[in-house]
């Protein structure tokens, strides 16, 4: 028909650069950078952008997320190698509950998570039992035991 213009589809265009790679501490190999996922929820951001800095030095790839309920529903469709949990959570629900919520999941019971809290007292110690959170820390954290268990969980699943 005269006068009509036809509109050639959208190009896209993908560039697939080589991912770099990152020699773990500790680990026999190479650990493809962003291989292993991290799940980071945090409502404090600078306990945020520290846990993500400390995880990719560790060579995760990280998904950080500040409402439980975001989380949750990423969860629904994804398998992080490891999840951590801080204290500070939007959303209503508690670390403690929300690992509690992860780990009934049998498609996550496996995957290890950590809970950052506040207070180390007995109460919250057999509360994160209950709920089967694999490590309990409390703040302030030091670099060394937190990115000591990263690690140990990249050791962990590179040998599965």
């Amino acid at each position: 028909m005269a006068g009509q213009r036809t509109l050639d589809p959208p190009v896209v265009v993908r560039v697939h650069a080589p991912q770099p790679t990152f020699v773990a501490p500790g680990v026999g190999g190479v650990v493809k950078w962003g291989q292993m996922e991290a799940l980071v929820v945090s409502a404090h951001p600078t306990m945020q952008a520290y846990l993500e800095v400390s995880l990719e030095a560790e060579g995760f790839n990280v998904v950080s997320f500040t409402n439980a309920a975001e989380a949750l529903r990423y969860l629904k469709n994804h398998t992080p190698d490891l999840i951590v949990l801080d204290d500070e959570i939007k959303g209503g629900v508690s670390a403690l509950d929300m690992a509690w919520r992860i780990k009934r999941v049998r498609r996550l019971k496996e995957v290890p998570v950590v809970v950052l809290s506040s207070s180390a007292d007995q109460r919250t110690q057999v509360a994160a039992r209950l709920a089967r959170v694999d490590k309990l820390l409390v703040k302030p954290l030091t670099g060394g035991e937190f990115r000591a268990f990263a690690r140990r969980t990249i050791e962990m699943r590179t040998r599965d």
